[in-house]
């Protein structure tokens, strides 16, 4: 099936633009692992940084539409909705 980015939502084409993030963040206690790791574009992923994702749900949306990136709801991998 298709991959869709974890935070975005939109497709991920090619390899390259395939990067993993870790839900938890590393630097929080995040672990490398399966359940740990999401499929997201690479910029998706450096403009998340450590953000928990408790609080990604809340300001993740509106900070990806900064950076002119619109959120596909039906896809993504939070509940942006109503935010």
């Amino acid at each position: 099936g298709d991959l869709y980015c974890d935070l975005c939502g939109q497709k991920i084409n090619k390899p390259s633009e395939l990067n993993y993030d870790h839900k938890i963040p590393q630097s929080r206690g995040g672990k490398t692992s399966v359940d740990n790791a999401r499929p997201t574009h690479p910029r998706c992923n450096s403009i998340k940084t450590n953000i928990l994702p408790d609080k990604w749900q809340y300001i993740g949306k509106g900070i990806l539409n900064r950076y002119g990136i619109c959120v596909d709801l039906l896809h993504a991998g939070y509940d942006y909705t109503g935010r």
